[in-house]
C-alpha cells in the first residue's frame, strides 16, 4: 500500500505567494513581473509541498516561454465547488496541435528551444499527476503568439 498523503488545509494565497517569492528572482533576470491576485482566498486540502511543486512548475514554464519585460499573472478565485487558480503569461503561445499533447511525459512544445531552456519536459506531466492526486483538473488555453493560461481547479474544503 502507498504512503498516506499528508493532506492539510492550505490557504491558496499563502501557497501561491510562496511560489511567487521563490521564482521572482528567476523572473527578474528577464525583467518579468509576477503578479498575484486573489479573490476570497479559498482553502484547499492537500499536500503543501506537492502543490507548491505543481504551481512552481507552471510558473517556471511561464517564465521560460515569456519574452523579456512581460507580466505573468496568477489569479485565485473560486466557484461554488472549486478553488480556481490560473497562471497566465504573455509568451509565445502554443498551437492547437501541441495543446493536445502538452501533458505527455517528455513532450516539448518547442524542440529547438529545449536545449536552450533546459529542463526535461517533465514539467506539465508532473503538474497533471499532482493535480489529479488532489481530485483536481488542469487545462491550458492558449493563442499562438499571444500567451497561454494554465488553469487548475481543486475541490474546496471541506472534502465530504
Amino acid at each position: 500500500s502507498g504512503e498516506v498523503p499528508n493532506y492539510v488545509p492550505i490557504q491558496s494565497t499563502d501557497l501561491l505567494d510562496k511560489v511567487r517569492h521563490k521564482l521572482q528572482p528567476l523572473a527578474a533576470m528577464k525583467g518579468i513581473e509576477i503578479k498575484l491576485r486573489s479573490e476570497g482566498d479559498p482553502t484547499v486540502v492537500g499536500d503543501a509541498m506537492k502543490l507548491q511543486q505543481a504551481f512552481s512548475n507552471l510558473v517556471d514554464n511561464a517564465i521560460k516561454y515569456s519574452p523579456e519585460d512581460t507580466t505573468i499573472s496568477i489569479s485565485i478565485t473560486k466557484d461554488s465547488k472549486n478553488a480556481v487558480i490560473s497562471v497566465s503569461d504573455q509568451g509565445i503561445g502554443i498551437s492547437d496541435e501541441d495543446l493536445r499533447r502538452i501533458f505527455e511525459r517528455f513532450y516539448r512544445v518547442d524542440k529547438a528551444r529545449s536545449r536552450e531552456t533546459g529542463g526535461t519536459g517533465l514539467g506539465l506531466s508532473i503538474v497533471e499527476s499532482i493535480v489529479k492526486q488532489h481530485n483536481g483538473s488542469i487545462g491550458v488555453q492558449s493563442v499562438k503568439g499571444s500567451g497561454s493560461t494554465g488553469t487548475v481547479e481543486r475541490p474546496l474544503q471541506p472534502l465530504k
